[in-house]
């Protein structure tokens, strides 16, 4: 069984926000548009179109293999086509849409008097194929997958916490031990911590530092 792997690939228009959206999502970005400027220096270039695609492909294939688990391909992906072209046995892939409209888009490149992109932009809202709904991040087993690795991780997180047994190493019957005293001891630093706010007030300068204190050890 292969290590899930998923591939975003953006859907939009020229100036919708398909790179903003990217950039804050902390994955590993695949962007044609810079391996062009890289490749040729020119925004489009026809004959150069399939080295484009190639990099993109091995890029994305490279990032995988060096461990990543989620990339996105920055791109507009406006056709089914398009879309069918990335689809693979080496990993599931998913969409984001960008919803924003052909007038915004075109507002938004007169704003940067960017006349070049104008009939792309119109060009491409006139070729659109929505994608399916169950194919998107939002709906798809994307979100439960990285929900079941968050757990996953919020597992391990718990178990690399807790000290092995002096006797026989990590042991499942001393980690419930452990536990136990654990929950124990967030339970009195909880009252602990009610009982100093109340007798002593939270604006206290000492109560204040004991408080910060508790706090400190309750999220570790």
């Amino acid at each position: 069984m292969r290590t899930p792997r998923t591939l975003i690939m953006t859907v939009g228009l020229p100036r919708s926000g398909k790179t903003t959206w990217a950039r804050a999502q902390g994955h590993p970005i695949v962007c044609p548009d810079e391996i062009r400027l890289a490749l040729h220096g020119q925004r489009y270039a026809q004959e150069a179109e399939p080295f484009v695609w190639a990099i993109a492909r091995l890029m994305v294939r490279a990032l995988f293999t060096a461990g990543h688990n989620t990339v996105i391909l920055d791109a507009t992906n406006v056709t089914q086509k398009r879309r069918d072209e990335w689809e693979s046995d080496l990993w599931d892939t998913v969409f984001h849409v960008i919803p924003t409209n052909e007038e915004e888009c075109l507002a938004r490149a007169d704003a940067e008097r960017d006349e070049e992109i104008k009939p792309v932009i119109r060009r491409m809202a006139e070729q659109f194929e929505p994608v399916p709904a169950e194919r998107t991040i939002e709906h798809g087993p994307y979100v439960s997958n990285h929900i079941g690795d968050a757990l996953l991780g919020e597992r391990q997180r718990v178990l690399d916490a807790i000290p092995p047994c002096p006797q026989h190493g990590p042991c499942v019957p001393h980690a419930l031990v452990w536990i136990e005293r654990a929950k124990e001891t967030a339970r009195v630093l909880k009252t602990t911590r009610e009982f100093i706010a109340v007798a002593c007030g939270t604006r206290a300068p000492y109560a204040r530092v004991m408080l910060d204190q508790i706090d400190s050890a309750l999220e570790s």
